[in-house]
């Protein structure tokens, strides 16, 4: 589970979370946004496995349809699809339309500042999916990602195009990074540290 204690960061106060959802329900984990003006950093957290209803999201592992396209002269341009974990997707999915009029007003204020998206374990696999999201709107398209030991999610197109805005750090041999799926099709990732996303191998 993810727990960050903001009390204990003299860089961050009351005034700099911009959003908080403290209840985790099905497929709605719980996350904050946060403004770090030492950074210069937007950034979403998401809480990892913290309750029985974060186990059901886990469990909706069905294979979905996932797609990553750009607006261009108001077309839509397909870059990349695969196929995704069904739990997750929404999971990034709801996240997604709770906080992005959040992150436009803030945008809107701090211009110059870029929005990262962190996640732990299930909360991992959920970050990488919606950072393809926001990346679709202009004003976010740099957006980035660090994951923590995250789930397997996604299908090898998806995770090879992340690469260059996805970071993964695994601890050891985290069973969750590193054993293979086999209740996803055999284009599902495995492995996150061997195929998805730049990957930091932390040994114990």
């Amino acid at each position: 589970m993810l727990s960050i204690n903001y009390k204990r960061s003299p860089a961050i106060g009351k005034e700099d979370i911009l959003y908080e959802n403290r209840t985790t329900r099905i497929m709605k984990p719980a996350f904050k946004v946060i403004l770090d003006r030492e950074s210069k950093s937007l950034i979403v957290f998401i809480c990892g496995t913290c309750s029985i209803k974060d186990t059901f999201t886990d469990a909706l592992c069905t294979p979905v349809s996932f797609d990553h396209f750009i607006c261009s002269q108001h077309e839509k341009h397909n870059i990349v699809s695969g196929y995704a974990h069904q739990g997750m997707v929404s999971a990034a999915g709801w996240i997604r339309k709770q906080c992005i009029i959040v992150l436009l007003e803030a945008h809107n204020r701090y211009p110059h500042f870029k929005i990262k998206i962190v996640g732990h374990s299930l909360s991992g696999g959920t970050a990488a999916l919606l950072t393809y999201k926001p990346r679709e709107i202009q004003q976010f398209s740099s957006t980035t990602c660090v994951t923590f030991g995250p789930a397997s999610c996604m299908t090898l197109d998806l995770a090879e195009f992340g690469k260059s805005f996805i970071t993964s750090i695994i601890n050891g041999e985290a069973v969750k990074s590193c054993t293979e799926v086999y209740w996803m099709p055999k284009t599902i990732v495995g492995s996150w540290k061997m195929k998805n996303a730049k990957a930091l191998h932390i040994s114990k």
